[in-house]
């Protein structure tokens, strides 16, 4: 993404989408707007029919009051003996039945059933109905429960209306059951928009009438419950339910809340995004709409076909000046602008490449003639020099032979000086040969385990019986030059050995990974390196101490550190430890990729004599 971003092709589609994201934003807080304003004639229209509904629910149960508060003043009702009154009620039943009255009765100050329009076998306590105790406690009309009535088996609900002495104590309540029927009747009469649908809920939140009728509505808890919680809590407002693809709007109100908390839910189909832009959008926003479409597409065909062209042509001869194409050529007009100047630019740049490159192929041929030269000179100095040395050292040798009557021990002295200077030379010749060959090897890429490695490493080198080489158990498996590698481990652990100032000694290798690269260490306890020397012994026929009974060529380190630096590595000397004087530690990097780890050792080292 960060790429697509950098080049100027995201660049200018990024552009471009901004000015599309824009025009986009702009249609959607349009659309928001027309949302907003449709949502809120939406919710004032559910709001108003909830309202109307709910007064005229209040209407009927201002005439159910009134009937019952009629009945009370029937002295048959009033103060009828059960025989008489049960005869009224059972005539009452039958002429109110046409209006949605299932069945009147009247009840005792202890709530037991006084009469009815039927006759009772046995005593019916009703003082813990909600009507009752409602009217017990109000003095006045009011509805109870909404509930499955035992004989009708219809949902009723029971309105009371306390009949009072004349203290104004009750002394009868006088109940009527009424079936919710009427509710669906007269919502019935009530028109409804498409989608639309009006209920009545009590106080439990049970649907107890709904228009138009849904299955199994009527008598069950409302679906959803959040609803009714804020329907109970704000008692009057708007709400939203639903989810998906048809979410509605909720107005609700009150009927009445001095005879019992009945609700009327109106729900109104939230409006669609189809309708807010055929309602709202005209033609003449989708004119501009178009307008600016076709801008922003032909805007961004311009750059593609006229900037995005000439910087892929451009592109395409980098690309092949990149691959060593050094012909490549823009074939852009030089008077083409901007676009012009760079291909011209361009084009000047691939012509020096050219040239600068003819030169260096005459310079890499030249140095390769050098290189040839110098390894032939090397050749001739390590091989044909190094016969003559031969037999002067056969020729002292002899006269060392013939003449051992007659030398006397400063003559027997320096011919033993002039073997050792012979001898001396001899090893600068072949050190030289192998340092000018030190990391020409052709061989091939291999799997390498530098444990074994350093084991044959210090098997070629037969170390005194002292000598002690520990080799850690987790040495890396490498891909490699083996050769390369076993020469710089044999010459770093040779170097140890031969330069240790005592019989016996003990020398460490081991490894890790570092930054990707192969690290190793050479750890020797002998007499350490003093530190102005530490750099110095990598350069070409240096060594320590020239005087010494085990002198060296001064090739070995230098090509340590000619074979290290071939593989991207360096090589450093350091103290061994910080607390003493004594102990060398090479440290050198070998980069070169991991290979997979074979089978590993059951001991925790190895120890190479």
């Amino acid at each position: 993404m960060r790429q697509f971003l950098a080049s100027l092709r995201g660049r200018l589609i990024l552009i471009v989408a901004v000015a599309v994201f824009g025009l986009c934003m702009n249609i959607f807080f349009q659309i928001t707007a027309y949302r907003s304003d449709h949502v809120q004639e939406t919710e004032q229209r559910a709001l108003e029919l909830a309202t109307i509904v709910a007064a005229q629910n209040r209407m009927h149960f201002d005439g159910v009051e009134a009937t019952l508060r009629g009945l009370a003043q029937d002295p048959v009702v009033r103060y009828g003996e059960p025989p008489i009154c049960t005869a009224r009620f059972a005539q009452l039943d039958r002429e109110l039945q046409a209006f949605g009255y299932t069945r009147i009765g009247l009840l005792n100050i202890a709530g037991s059933v006084h009469c009815a329009g039927i006759e009772l076998d046995e005593p019916v306590d009703r003082s813990d109905r909600r009507y009752y105790l409602n009217a017990m406690e109000r003095r006045s009309f009011s509805l109870g429960a909404y509930q499955l009535g035992p004989i009708s088996g219809e949902t009723i609900v029971v309105a009371a209306y306390p009949i009072l002495d004349q203290a104004g104590a009750v002394q009868a309540i006088l109940a009527a059951g009424i079936s919710t029927a009427w509710l669906g009747d007269l919502l019935h009469d009530i028109p409804l928009q498409d989608g639309a649908a009006v209920r009545v809920i009590d106080e439990e939140g049970t649907v107890v009438a709904e228009h138009p009728a849904g299955p199994g509505a009527v008598g069950q808890a409302l679906a959803d419950a959040r609803l009714f919680d804020t329907i109970r809590r704000q008692r009057r407002g708007t709400a939203i339910t639903g989810a998906g693809s048809a979410p509605r709007i909720v107005g609700f109100a009150p009927v009445d809340e001095g005879i019992g908390r009945l609700f009327v839910a109106a729900y109104l189909p939230q409006p669609s995004m189809l309708e807010w832009l055929a309602e709202d959008v005209n033609g003449v926003h989708l004119s501009i709409i178009g307008v600016v479409v076709i801008v922003v597409a032909a805007f961004g065909l311009s750059i593609y076909y006229t900037i995005l062209g000439g910087i892929r042509r451009l592109s395409a001869v980098s690309q092949r000046l990149a691959n060593g194409d050094l012909t490549a050529r823009s074939g852009l007009p030089r008077s083409a602008g901007e676009f012009g100047t760079l291909a011209s630019h361009i084009d000047h740049m691939a012509v020096a490449l050219e040239n600068r490159d003819r030169k260096i192929q005459h310079s890499t041929r030249k140095l390769e003639n050098a290189n040839k030269d110098l390894e032939h000179f090397a050749y001739i100095a390590s091989h044909d020099l190094r016969a003559p040395l031969r037999g002067i050292d056969n020729l002292v040798q002899w006269i060392e032979e013939d003449l051992d009557q007659i030398l006397n021990e400063e003559s027997r002295y320096n011919m033993q000086r002039l073997r050792q200077r012979v001898d001396r030379l001899d090893q600068l010749m072949g050190g030289l040969l192998q340092y000018s060959r030190a990391g020409r090897s052709r061989e091939e890429q291999s799997v390498v385990n530098t444990r074994d490695l350093v084991v044959e490493a210090v098997g070629l080198l037969d170390p005194p019986d002292g000598m002690v080489v520990e080799i850690a158990d987790d040495m890396p498996m490498l891909s490699t030059n083996k050769a390369a590698l076993q020469t710089v481990f044999a010459n770093l652990i040779g170097n140890a050995v031969k330069h240790h100032d005592r019989d016996h000694g003990r020398i460490t290798v081991s490894a890790r990974w570092r930054n990707g690269a192969a690290e190793f260490s050479i750890t020797d306890d002998g007499p350490g390196i003093p530190v102005r020397a530490r750099n110095r012994i990598f350069d070409m026929f240096q060594t320590l101490d020239a005087g010494s009974q085990k002198p060296g060529s001064g090739i070995g380190l230098a090509i340590v550190k000619r074979l290290v630096e071939r593989h991207d590595g360096i090589v450093e000397a350091m103290a061994a430890s910080e607390t003493s004087e004594r102990g060398t530690t090479f440290r050198f990097t070998w980069t070169t990729p991991r290979a997979e780890r074979g089978a590993e050792p059951a001991d925790r080292g190895h120890e190479a004599r």
